[in-house]
């Protein structure tokens, strides 16, 4: 059963219980007047967007407004009772015994080791599939020893949250997935790496090439930071296999695609200790300026529909319950659709995206977009391939503008 057919059965199941109303902008909105759709924040757009698009840059932050939309009532239920099943769950986790890496003796036998492990979630089937993923290091078995001991307390704490229909909670315990950053291809083979782009600014999804690696990889999206435009891409767009320390990058040149069209210099990288945000931002140079337009597919112009704003992990929620398309633009692949197979959240806030979609070398920092009426929400930033298999891994857009103190514009 897929999860279009799973939703369709919870609604047929009745005695849904439906999300109480609460005020705009907060996690889950009102329902509507017959019950039937319940409203959540859609994400957040730039308030007059078009204003910049002459090169000039906001001074400030600029101003946002909270979108929201009307969801089926069935499908609010069954994301509530997915977070609901995953924060339980990650408290019972960060409860368990800390002694929990493959050397108990070591120093690295500490509270860090279950803060570095994340909780994923899948719809499948007639219920939810929850996955706790174990860094290296930490010894799964005694993980998975604790995570059975818990198992009947966060099904029994959970269990007035699930809609009638969702029966079945299965928890699992795994190495957390792998990234095969998609960073091999030197040459494109589109147009994508066109370096003229100039009428309306640097395209987003486009090819870049860092000064140290010389290999392609994609725009992501505009911002502001420090009072600097700037351009997002993934940090291992600078980094080469050696580079250990963020230090080592900053300053690194970013071209479009190839010199001498500089874009500006590595001015922020947002790693953390683990998990890492693999993020970078290239302030842009004074005499050019990052675009709210994608690079058009096969030619060197742009999309009529602009990038706008960000979207919210609660319709990364609504769009992995109901196999909503998501889009991914990259400079080698161009613009592809998929669908979100897992969501994975962190105790530090940090939140991964796994999808189904096609990519190849060169995509990484290209955008994961939603359409919404006059432009796009940035969902995330293409990372590469998942190890474990086909699918591939994206970082959530609002882990992306924490770790490198961005705003989008």
């Amino acid at each position: 059963m897929n999860r279009r057919a799973f939703l369709r059965t919870i609604l047929g199941a009745g005695s849904l219980p439906l999300v109480a109303g609460v005020s705009r902008g907060s996690t889950v909105g009102e329902s509507a007047a017959d019950g039937s759709m319940v409203r959540i924040r859609r994400g957040h757009r730039v308030v007059d967007q078009a204003r910049y698009d002459d090169g000039s840059r906001p001074e400030e932050s600029p101003d946002y407004e909270i979108e929201t939309t009307a969801i089926n009532a069935a499908t609010a239920a069954a994301v509530d009772a997915g977070r609901g099943l995953v924060d339980e769950l990650r408290a019972h986790v960060a409860d368990l015994d800390t002694e929990l890496s493959v050397d108990a003796d070591s120093a690295a036998s500490t509270a860090a080791d279950v803060g570095a492990v994340g909780i994923s979630i899948q719809y499948a089937d007639d219920g939810l599939r929850l996955f706790v993923d174990c860094p290296e290091g930490v010894d799964t078995d005694r993980v998975a020893a604790g995570v059975d001991s818990v198992a009947s307390a966060v099904r029994s704490a959970a269990a007035d949250r699930l809609p009638e229909g969702l029966s079945g909670v299965e928890i699992r315990v795994r190495d957390r997935p792998t990234i095969s950053p998609e960073r091999a291809c030197v040459d494109s083979i589109g147009r994508f790496a066109d370096a003229q782009y100039r009428s309306q600014g640097i395209a987003m999804g486009a090819a870049v090439r860092s000064e140290a690696l010389g290999e392609i990889a994609s725009t992501g999206f505009r911002g502001l930071r420090a009072g600097r435009a700037v351009v997002v891409t993934t940090a291992h767009t600078f980094r080469s296999r050696t580079v250990a320390d963020a230090a080592d990058i900053r300053g690194d040149r970013l071209y479009q695609s190839r010199r001498p069209h500089a874009i500006g210099r590595c001015h922020a990288v947002g790693w953390r200790d683990d998990p890492e945000v693999d993020a970078a931002a290239a302030a842009v140079d004074t005499d050019t300026y990052p675009s709210r337009y994608l690079a058009e597919p096969g030619g060197d112009s742009y999309t009529e529909r602009p990038i706008v704003g960000t979207a919210s992990w609660e319709l990364l929620e609504t769009a992995l319950a109901e196999e909503r398309p998501i889009y991914r633009q990259g400079a080698v692949t161009g613009r592809c659709e998929g669908t979100l197979t897992e969501l994975r959240t962190f105790d530090n806030g940090y939140r991964e995206l796994d999808v189904d979609i096609h990519s190849g070398g060169g995509d990484s920092g290209g955008p994961y977009l939603l359409p919404t009426d006059g432009g796009y929400l940035v969902a995330g930033v293409h990372l590469g391939t998942r190890e474990d298999g086909p699918l591939r891994r994206a970082v959530f857009v609002g882990s992306v503008l924490d770790s490198l103190g961005v705003d989008i514009y």
